[in-house]
């Protein structure tokens, strides 16, 4: 089963004075640390990339200080292991270099994925009026990614006056939308999520970022949020409940349906514009709606084959094996029922599919 939930999120841009460690390629840094994988990290274990460009007279002087300026960088432990930091670098080949200026944020706030960055240029000072009260209060401290470059950076702070208020212009020009897809997957033993950002910023064109949701998520939760105030749902058997009239052409024989939702809230994620449910499983309103499915299964195999008694039971019995069909398990259709349906619905070569192979039977019993 797959829900897929879709909404536009405002992208707003702001102009900041700000402090960032930004990404940048370190490949000299990466193979010295990648020594760190197999020991620790020290003069001498380092030793062999500056040997053949130093003379031994400043060797030992360049040694320790790169030694000193790794650990300065808490790239690696004063012992020489490996920090996250530094391990960050083995396998992103990315250094933080530190910046401070004035910046401006293209930034969303969202239920479902919080206050993000979604794209950051370096600017020169201008004039227009200064605001007070910055509505977003989570983007300090975190990593963010540009996704029009691709690359992520560390928004340490958010400078602010001597009374502690962020200086902030609003750059209404700038502003734009962008649409978020959530995608959940279930199957019988994983629970697969992620989310999708898309769309167009001002002068950027066909933005797309992916990422894992790693929130725990309570699936059932969602589901039963879904079903609320639509259709009828089956939480022990998780499945939506429908009339027999109900079951597409398509479901019949796949035991599933699609269905599609507009403008829903769910949970604490906010409200979807649109969101679709691939793949639930149908049960039945009641005894009624599975036994005219039940007959419309047994009527589309005798289009394809004369039936014996036999094979009707067995397809009465996988019908009712199903975990779908679990609340019906009292249900029969006999040959009498079967070939009155089949002759009210005008059914003819099905009819005979049926009545041959039970004449046959009898036949051979009167012998």
């Amino acid at each position: 089963m797959e829900i897929k939930l879709i909404r536009s999120i405002d992208v707003n841009v702001y102009d900041l004075l700000a402090d960032l460690y930004i990404d940048q390629k370190a490949p000299e840094y990466k193979k010295i640390l990648e020594t760190g994988l197999k020991e620790d990290i020290n003069e001498k274990s380092i030793r062999k990339f500056f040997e053949s460009s130093y003379p031994d007279k400043i060797l030992n002087n360049i040694l320790g200080r790169v030694i000193e300026h790794f650990i300065e960088e808490d790239l690696i432990e004063s012992n020489g292991k490996l920090t996250k930091k530094g391990r960050k670098i083995i396998d992103g080949d990315y250094l933080p270099k530190y910046e401070k200026g004035r910046y401006r944020f293209w930034c969303i706030k969202d239920e479902l994925i919080g206050q993000r960055i979604i794209r950051y240029s370096r600017i020169e000072k201008d004039h227009t009026n200064v605001l007070y009260n910055f509505p977003l209060d989570e983007l300090e401290g975190k990593y963010h990614r540009d996704l029009t470059r691709d690359h992520e950076f560390f928004l340490k702070k958010i400078n602010t006056n001597r009374s502690g208020e962020i200086l902030y212009q609003e750059k209404a020009s700038f502003a734009s939308k962008v649409n978020l897809t959530w995608i959940i997957n279930k199957n019988s033993t994983n629970l697969d999520s992620e989310w999708i950002i898309s769309g167009n910023l001002k002068r950027v064109t066909n933005i797309e970022y992916t990422e894992s949701y790693e929130e725990n998520l309570s699936i059932k939760d969602i589901i039963e949020s879904i079903f609320q105030d639509n259709y009828e749902y089956d939480s022990e058997l998780e499945g939506v409940i429908l009339e027999f009239k109900q079951v597409s052409k398509d479901s019949i024989l796949s035991f599933q349906t699609n269905l599609h939702f507009q403008n829903i809230a769910v949970l604490n994620y906010g409200k979807f514009e649109e969101l679709l449910l691939k793949d639930i499983p149908i049960i039945p309103k009641n005894l009624d709606s599975a036994k005219s499915w039940l007959l419309k299964i047994i009527e589309l195999e005798s289009k394809l084959r004369y039936l014996t008694q036999k094979d009707i039971n067995l397809i009465i019995d996988n019908f009712k094996n199903r975990n779908e069909m679990k609340n019906f398990q009292d249900l029969s259709v006999s040959s009498s029922e079967l070939l009155i349906h089949l002759k009210l619905n005008n059914l003819i070569e099905e009819y005979w599919h049926v009545q041959a192979p039970l004449d046959l039977e009898i036949s051979l019993l009167e012998r």
